[in-house]
């Protein structure tokens, strides 16, 4: 089978570091993610480009099925503090010039060939209507294509407080299976560097939320859903129990601080 190798950028981006190692066995393939219509999506970066190293976004998220010129894709910069976005193009065959994100500071680029994410990071996928002759099987679905590195870790630096404003950062868990939150509850598990602060949250989607209490005698983090135009408690276990709270593979989440304190996740290697 003839493979296809992906362009290798050299950059990284400040917010995340990444020490890769390049397996032998070149294991590489598309993972399948759920990302509805009509909806927006974070899809977390679980791979390395072909060949070892960051990817161009023009090859982490392939293209296929999305619809031309309404799917859009988004990535947030850390160094520049703002989003940067393109369009699927008309013929459908890959991610077109950079589109305006932002009404007071848009964002007009050459191409999405000229932004590189690391192992570790997140984009946004936003999309509209079903693609014409999609198919149920498949209309629902975001495709990420790139290379399994098992021996990979990476770190990412979460923006703490500052002023009245929490600190936002993208999470996402660069696993192929999904990532259970239990694992953030101390520093003992050697993923955080600081424990979580009592309210904390992690948006796994616009109507669910994991929130982090210390003071809670039954778990620390726990859940809600919002329904009825208002969130409400779930009452699940205890999260050190596996499965209650997870991230779904191939997705990400917003991490919301609300202490000043610097934090980092440290992603260890797969199991």
């Amino acid at each position: 089978m003839k493979k296809q190798i992906l362009t290798v950028c050299a950059a990284v981006a400040s917010a995340v570091a990444v020490a890769s190692t390049v397996e032998s066995s070149n294991t590489f393939g598309v993972m399948k993610v759920y990302a509805p219509t009509n909806n927006q999506t974070i899809l977390a970066v679980p791979w390395d480009a072909v060949g070892g190293g960051s990817a161009y976004i023009t090859n982490l998220v392939l293209t296929t099925g999305l619809k031309p010129s309404t799917d859009t894709l988004l990535w947030y910069s850390p160094t520049e503090k703002k989003y940067k976005g393109w369009t699927v193009s008309s013929d459908g065959k890959y991610w077109a010039e950079g589109i305006a994100v932002g009404e007071n500071d848009p964002f007009t680029a050459s191409g999405a060939e000229t932004v590189c994410v690391a192992r570790g990071q997140a984009v946004v996928l936003t999309r509209g209507e079903a693609k014409d002759g999609a198919t149920d099987t498949d209309k629902d679905y975001a495709f990420v294509y790139g290379q399994y590195n098992s021996a990979a870790t990476g770190a990412v630096t979460i923006n703490a407080k500052a002023g009245d404003n929490n600190g936002l950062t993208f999470l996402a868990p660069p696993y192929a299976s999904n990532f259970d939150v239990k694992n953030l509850n101390d520093t003992t598990d050697g993923y955080l560097s600081v424990k979580p602060a009592t309210g904390d949250m992690i948006l796994v989607a616009a109507n669910k939320v994991f929130t982090y209490d210390a003071t809670n005698s039954k778990w620390v983090w726990s859940y809600q859903v919002y329904e009825d135009d208002q969130f409400k408690e779930r009452q699940t276990k205890d999260s050190s129990t596996a499965g209650q709270l997870l991230i779904e593979a191939g997705k990400g989440a917003w991490y919301i601080r609300t202490s000043t304190d610097a934090m980092t996740v440290t992603w260890k290697a797969s199991e």
